[in-house]
């Protein structure tokens, strides 16, 4: 679980929030209506770099007003439109979801039902959450409507979906302006991380360790099967009871990226090595 916050027209700084130990942010991709520029909730490009620098993650949520969900299948095909296009200018990856507000405690899940559909017709299933109270965010949830969900415990009746990603549990604290509070129940709920994730296929990691291994045999003055000794001995504790499992492991990995024929230092050929177990 980690704190966060979301607000519309307050700016408080990336430092400030990390300062009071928030680890995210939730911001508007909808402007205020009637407003223009940077004057109203829309997230920006200067809150982008400072909330990146500050090591903060990023959710992104669209509300224009608080009965919009009910307008059926096209306005959510339009907003979802719309929240893309403000994203994709702001340089947030595509990967990230897009929450839409249900910001009224008197409406159904059936009556919001087709402008999740239509928000799904754009983002895609995986990129729809909805932000709301305990009926609606169960509703969509059950029927398979969005993929995220935003609590807030308005509306709620003092109970928490078990299911929610996040939930919003307080309003109205100052914190470098007026915010809402916001915990994360889970590790992934379709934010932009802070620390992108890179995963690397098998090619990628085989590639790396070839281009290791002929940097530490090129520089350490040691041929290749004293460089393999040398790995084979500090990868084992004495202490641990699994060090011949962990030599045994070690040594197959590293004799998989050695070159063919062990580049002219094999101690076996044919790219076999032969090595020395510790004592």
């Amino acid at each position: 679980m980690t704190e966060g916050v979301d607000f519309s027209l307050a700016r408080p700084g990336g430092a400030t929030l990390v300062k009071a130990g928030k680890h995210f942010v939730i911001r508007y991709t909808s402007q205020t209506p009637g407003a223009t520029g940077n004057g109203g909730k829309r997230l920006n490009a200067s809150e982008v770099r400072d909330y990146r620098a500050a090591g903060l993650d990023i959710g992104l949520v669209w509300e224009t007003t608080t009965g919009r969900a009910t307008a059926g299948f096209a306005a959510g095909r339009a907003d979802a439109q719309s929240s893309a296009a403000t994203a994709a200018g702001l340089g947030v990856p595509a990967a990230v979801a897009h929450y839409f507000a249900v910001d009224q405690g008197d409406i159904t899940g059936p009556q919001v039902a087709e402008y999740f559909k239509g928000a799904a017709s754009v983002l895609g299933l995986p990129l729809v959450g909805v932000y709301g109270g305990l009926d609606v965010v169960g509703y969509l949830l059950d029927h398979h409507l969005v993929t995220f969900a935003w609590q807030t415990y308005a509306w709620s009746h003092g109970q928490w979906d078990p299911r929610a990603h996040v939930q919003q549990y307080h309003n109205g604290v100052n914190i470098g302006g007026d915010v809402d509070l916001d915990r994360s129940m889970v590790a992934d709920w379709g934010q932009w991380k802070a620390v992108e994730e890179v995963v690397l296929g098998q090619d990628d990691i085989d590639a790396v360790a070839k281009a290791v291994w002929k940097l530490m045999v090129g520089n350490s003055g040691l041929d290749t099967a004293q460089m393999l000794q040398s790995i084979y001995n500090a990868s084992t504790n004495p202490a641990d009871p699994n060090a011949i499992e962990q030599q045994d492991a070690t040594a197959a990995a590293v004799v998989k990226i050695l070159p063919p024929n062990g580049g002219g230092n094999s101690a076996g050929g044919s790219g076999t090595f032969t090595w020395t177990a510790n004592p």
